[in-house]
């Protein structure tokens, strides 16, 4: 175990018993950095928890309290950091199993008091309701709707990308688009490897026709990472779109490659594949998209269409029809179903010979 480790582990320590203790600036992206020994942040977490394995371990302490601080000696192993967590390495949730070994030996502590002091008990325990009180309704605003919530979290933690990126989801789904790319940015600015963000910027970027800074964004999400099958499928979108057909279809097959189960990037891939005139290719990525998820009617359609356009009737309106079970009024798929069976009867027709009379 390195210093850097021990550092993180007594700054984790140091929230926790902040959190529980005086739960003020309460926050769901904390930042959290490694400490020295010689910091206020380490004296604090050690000694409070040098204070709970004495009490653990004195003799004369109630068997209720010893249990409380066993137990929440116990619980804060997996969440000290022992093992880093990368992502959130202090996170408020992580404290609700240790919060039982605080409230019994609150519990314990006000049964005491009671016991010499009820008049100071009964004050202590309403100051506890009022302010505690007061500081949960004051949280309940913040929680009220994500827009408050990320805003709170970029307050508190402007140095991290987390808010901004969530904010940017937010005006996205609101159709802000200038707030969104404003937030994406700044999401960027301060985690320039964000992939999600990149891939979010990007698809605004495209849905207000900046085609040249989309394929930039979608670019440097691959860069960051290669693998991350969602970029590669959004940058075949932009060249699909621009008409790019072999790049295009270079980026769906990367995308499936890396996620083999993306229906989308099947469905995609058999559009590019139909409008090459490889019907095959096209009926083999339709087939696997519906087979990923059966109730995709884009997917549906292009298959029946494809079907379709190779003169397999049957198969073209037995896509159609399970299209119009999924959504009755589906308007394509009745029409394509109506085509179908107008042509299949007109086939029929054509291949029956005539009765005449010589």
């Amino acid at each position: 175990m390195n210093s850097k480790t021990v550092g993180l582990m007594l700054s984790a320590l140091f929230g926790y018993f902040n959190i529980m203790l005086f739960p003020v600036g309460l926050n769901i992206e904390y930042v959290t950095l490694p400490v020295t020994f010689f910091s206020y942040k380490a004296f604090i977490a050690i000694g409070g928890m040098g204070v709970l394995v004495y009490l653990a371990l004195r003799k004369n302490v109630a068997d209720i309290l010893k249990i409380s601080c066993i137990w929440l000696i116990l619980s804060f192993l997996p969440i000290s950091n022992i093992i880093p967590i990368p992502s959130a390495p202090v996170a408020d949730r992580y404290i609700y199993i240790p919060l039982l070994g605080m409230c019994l030996a609150a519990g314990y502590g006000m049964k005491y008091l009671c016991s010499k002091k009820k008049a100071l008990a009964a004050v202590l325990f309403i100051l506890c309701l009022l302010i505690f009180g007061t500081m949960t309704h004051a949280r309940n605003y913040v929680w009220n709707n994500e827009l408050s919530l990320w805003n709170d979290v970029v307050k508190k933690s402007p140095e991290k990308a987390t808010g901004y990126y969530n904010l940017g989801v937010v005006y996205q789904d609101r159709d802000e688009l200038d707030e969104a790319v404003r937030q994406y940015s700044l999401a960027l600015q301060k985690d320039p490897a964000h992939a999600l963000a990149n891939i979010n910027l990007g698809i605004v970027y495209y849905s207000i026709g900046s085609i040249d800074k989309s394929i930039k964004q979608f670019s440097e999400a691959i860069e960051h990472n290669p693998g991350f099958s969602k970029a590669h499928y959004n940058l075949g979108r932009v060249f699909h779109s621009r008409g790019n057909v072999k790049e295009a279809v270079e980026q769906y097959e990367t995308a499936i490659k890396f996620n083999p189960d993306y229906a989308e990037a099947h469905n995609n891939l058999g559009a590019v594949y139909k409008s090459m005139g490889l019907h095959n290719k096209a009926i083999e990525h339709f087939s696997a998209s519906v087979d990923i998820n059966p109730e995709s009617l884009n997917a549906r359609n292009n298959l029946g269409g494809t079907y379709l356009s190779r003169g397999m009737f049957d198969k073209a309106i037995e896509q159609f029809r399970i299209a119009l079970k999924l959504d009755p009024g589906n308007i394509t798929a009745s029409n394509n179903l109506r085509i179908a069976t107008s042509l299949k009867t007109y086939s029929r027709q054509q291949q029956t010979p005539s009765d005449h009379t010589k």
